[in-house]
């Protein structure tokens, strides 16, 4: 599919954007794209420091144009000790990669979560099974009250609506799944907003941060799950009683590992890839429509990608030949700026992890070079760069 068509998507969609005529051309032409930030993901090297200095890092994130960063922080790996319901707090680590990122000229933006299934030993305070939104509040609170004034973005919990981030415990049906994940999601989003904002009240918190894809029993789709989350059915008509819910922005990780940019997904309608992006961006249209959503300023809310990016060839099945992979990395860039509404394009790992870690994107090796696709995502961020030229006169 061309991407001009591709920004169309969703004017032919229903009110919440679950039924999509992708191939539907509009009347009018699509709005002037919104500048796009560019932002990099990396905590091991940013907050760990493993094996890179900080200075050649964030020369490495400049060269691909990025101006912000993203940090995940865990609530186990934010404590430094806890009894009972008080909590002693270690945020050395984070002031490092704060403090550097900022003395580079680069913004930062932190996701607020609980310990994830895979972290031995993780602390239950604020586990991924069952996590209280009055603790989740806590953490939100002392976290922008700490980082107020060198933070000015938030988002609560990452991948919510996969099991392996928030869990209902055991494996369920799709329906009961979503409702169950949305709902528990909702109380964690309300909480996290309001402490947050009461602590700092200028900074920016997104909602969201969801997984692209749906699995039986697991994950359930982005867009299943964020209905659940407005409390409204497919139709659009109001599930149950739910206040509106404010938000700054939509977060997403739109990874479609196997299929290029601007090319159609099979996937399930309420799947969001990259590629498919309008029909999440219909969906909250159609919420602030009815109310269910709305934005702080008022606006449309717009789409920030969390995460995006694609495996190192050889790493795992999905990865692609590093030639695909350098061809397909500027075009995805390319293609979220022109959507117009994507507000924020991150790509998940500069360098490449040792061996044996699960998630290997990097587009710079562990020896300093980089790789095709670290050169092509530059040049991309170059031309991007360049002033536009003048109109001939006449």
């Amino acid at each position: 599919m061309k991407w001009g068509r591709l920004l169309a998507i969703g004017t032919a969609c229903t009110a919440l954007g679950t039924a999509c005529a992708a191939t539907s051309s509009v009347a009018q032409a699509p709005p002037p794209p919104a500048a796009m930030e560019v932002a990099v993901q990396d905590d091991a090297t940013f907050v760990a420091r493993d094996g890179f200095g900080p200075s050649a890092a964030f020369t490495r994130a400049r060269q691909v144009g990025a101006t912000r960063i993203r940090i995940l922080m865990n609530f186990n790996q934010a404590v430094a000790r806890r009894r009972g319901s008080r909590v002693r707090w270690n945020w050395r680590p984070y002031d490092r990669a704060v403090n550097a990122a900022r003395a580079n000229g680069l913004r930062v933006q932190i996701t607020l979560t609980g310990t994830p299934s895979y972290v031995p030993g993780g602390d239950r305070y604020l586990s991924y099974r069952r996590p209280a939104p009055r603790r989740l509040a806590r953490f939100a609170r002392a976290a922008a009250s700490h980082f107020r004034g060198r933070v000015d973005r938030y988002a609560v919990w990452n991948e919510p609506n996969s099991a392996v981030f928030l869990s209902p415990g055991g494996r369920c049906r799709a329906r009961t799944c979503a409702r169950e994940a949305g709902t528990r999601y909702r109380a964690l989003y309300a909480a996290g907003y309001g402490a947050v904002k009461s602590a700092d009240p200028a900074a920016q918190v997104l909602i969201g941060e969801t997984a692209p894809n749906g699995l039986r029993g697991r994950v359930v789709a982005p867009l299943a799950f964020l209905r659940e989350v407005a409390c409204r059915r497919p139709d659009g008509a109001p599930s149950r009683p739910c206040p509106t819910l404010t938000a700054d922005g939509y977060a997403h990780h739109p990874y479609q590992f196997r299929t290029a940019p601007g090319t159609a997904v099979a996937e399930h309608p309420d799947e969001v890839g990259l590629s498919s992006l309008p029909r999440l961006h219909a969906t909250l249209v159609g919420l602030q429509s009815a109310g269910a959503l709305r934005a702080r300023d008022g606006a449309p809310l717009g789409v920030f990608v969390t995460e995006f990016g694609y495996f190192k060839p050889g790493t795992r099945r999905g990865a692609v030949p590093e030639g695909v992979r350098a061809r397909w990395l500027p075009q995805a860039f390319e293609l979220a700026s022109r959507f117009g509404f994507v507000r924020q394009m991150t790509y998940y790992h500069l360098f490449e992890t040792r061996r044996g870690v699960a998630w290997n994107s990097g587009i710079v090796r562990r020896s300093g070079n980089e790789t095709p696709s670290f050169d092509a995502l530059r040049a991309w961020a170059k031309a991007r760069a360049r002033p536009a030229a003048a109109p001939p006169a006449g």
